[in-house]
């Protein structure tokens, strides 16, 4: 694919190594922020919205990427004098359905129009339709969710308010169904009973023809909750999360982002919860959870990305992506300081189906970098698109991650590959054992890092006969990686789980 730069003059670099790549963004008159993104095909589109200062305005931004990391961009003002890009589907041909909210107004502060379109890998308008809000509403809210039902219709819902489109204003929701050429279909309104209305997700049931919607939206004391529809977009009910049957699991998700549905009652989700166990003020979380529509929610496998000298968020946007039964990918970013954020660290995890911990990658820099959406790459890999802050500028950034970036193997030093390890018990309560055959040497340096990369331990050990052993009982639950240091080299590598 050509590379073709806008009229924008934006400066670009692009590092491409193999099948990696990393993309970065610094405009002369404004930013690009992206906001969703989806693979279609071999390419992995990113979309948002290009803030011109020039003119005091933006308008939705778009880029198409190859596998080789070369890209088009394109701006579309289409006769709007403001728009953002909100949600995205894939097509699986390489196009992909998009949804902007668009104003005609200079002086609005509303988004009165949601412009709904096909898009080509050349960033085409393929088809495309404007629907208006109705009275009494005024304004389209900015977060919408797409998705293609049984019937390959595509299915959009966005909120809808009455009243300025900010935080403390009330939001009723809108649901579109329009056909494979933009053509409306039909819409239904449903009031929103809820005192709050965060739309974290909307996601089809597996084998029915239902809809379920995730976030505080619905049930009327506004704590987050499953609502299911029908396929007529009609209310069939709402269930909380949490109540007082499912203590202690009481987890008060915030920005649950679907990984998948396994079947109509069982579905992986990623989010933010408030109750940690430890001083960490905010922990990333994957759960695996039951539900029924006339059922409490359950908490069936969970894992805490947590570390007890930091807040965790989990990105705001979409966080989660599962690829297969062994490579599940899922992002957080972490504050020391909520007020004063920078530097931060963003963290891209690897996840199994069994919500095992199989690596993480770090990314530390002195700006504040926040991961606002991972999508799946054609070869296994993701693609992670975000933004870095610092004091001067704002980048966007769009890079290609590989699964064995972020892999945590065994690795055993060149010089010692006749040496055969096995550490037990694992997981370990209390003494770990590290079995090293054919080991000469006076002393060893075990560290043992937390999953985010911080160093809780370090020892010195005189071996007994080929074993090296270790007391962990003072150490909390979790997953854990240790490193073995003999003659300043680094023997051993691998990850155990404190019980």
């Amino acid at each position: 694919m050509k590379q073709i730069l806008t009229l924008l003059l934006m400066s670009l670099s692009l590092i491409t190594n193999a099948q990696q790549w990393s993309i970065e963004y610094v405009a002369e008159d404004g930013d690009f922020f992206p906001s969703v993104g989806e693979m279609s095909a071999t390419y992995n589109y990113v979309l948002g919205y290009r803030n011109d200062t020039s003119c005091d305005s933006h308008y939705p931004f778009a880029l198409c990427v190859d596998y080789n990391g070369n890209y088009i961009d394109k701006l579309f003002d289409r006769d709007m004098k403001r728009g953002e890009f909100n949600s995205v589907v894939s097509l699986n041909d390489g196009n992909v359905f998009v949804t902007a909210i668009c104003t005609n107004n200079d002086d609005s502060e509303f988004f009165e129009s949601l412009w709904m379109a096909i898009l080509d890998p050349q960033l085409n308008v393929l088809h495309e339709s404007y629907v208006n809000v109705e009275q009494p509403y005024k304004s389209f809210g900015e977060e919408a969710h797409t998705l293609i039902n049984n019937n390959g219709e595509f299915v959009v819902v966005i909120t809808v308010t009455e009243d300025l489109p900010d935080y403390f204003a009330h939001y009723d929701l809108v649901f579109y169904k329009l056909d494979g050429q933009c053509d409306l279909l039909g819409y239904s309104y449903m009031e929103n009973v809820s005192y709050v209305c965060n739309l974290n997700d909307f996601t089809l049931i597996p084998d029915t023809d239902c809809y379920a919607l995730f976030g505080n939206l619905i049930y009327p004391t506004g704590a987050a909750a499953i609502t299911y529809i029908d396929k007529d977009f009609n209310y069939i009910n709402s269930v909380p999360f949490d109540n007082m049957y499912t203590f202690p699991n009481l987890i008060r998700p915030e920005l649950m982002s679907i990984g998948r549905w396994y079947d109509k009652n069982t579905f992986m989700m990623a989010l933010q919860s408030p109750y940690t166990l430890t001083d960490t003020k905010r922990t990333a979380m994957a759960l695996k959870l039951y539900t029924d529509v006339n059922d409490d929610v359950r908490i069936l496998d969970s894992i805490r990305l947590e570390r007890d000298d930091k807040t965790d968020y989990v990105s705001y946007k979409k966080c989660i992506a599962y690829i297969d039964e062994n490579t599940i990918y899922m992002s957080a970013y972490e504050l020391e300081d909520l007020y004063n954020p920078i530097p931060n660290v963003a963290m891209l995890y690897l996840l199994n189906d069994n919500l095992e911990l199989l690596g993480v990658k770090t990314f530390d820099m002195d700006a504040f970098f926040e991961i606002l959406n991972i999508q799946q790459t054609y070869d296994g890999g993701c693609i992670i698109q975000g933004l870095i802050i610092d004091a001067i500028t704002t980048k966007a950034i769009i890079m290609k991650i590989n699964k064995n970036e972020i892999m945590m193997n065994t690795e055993i030093h060149d010089d010692n590959d006749n040496l055969f390890v096995e550490a037990y018990p694992n997981p370990v309560s209390s003494v770990l054992n590290i079995d090293i055959e054919n080991l000469i040497c006076d002393e060893a340096m075990i560290e043992i890092f937390d999953i985010s990369g911080r160093r809780c331990m370090q020892n010195k050990i005189v071996p007994e006969s080929n074993l090296l052993s270790l007391d962990l009982s003072s150490l909390d639950r979790g997953i854990y990686n240790y490193k073995i240091i003999i003659n300043d080299k680094i023997l051993l590598f691998d990850t155990f789980v404190k019980k």
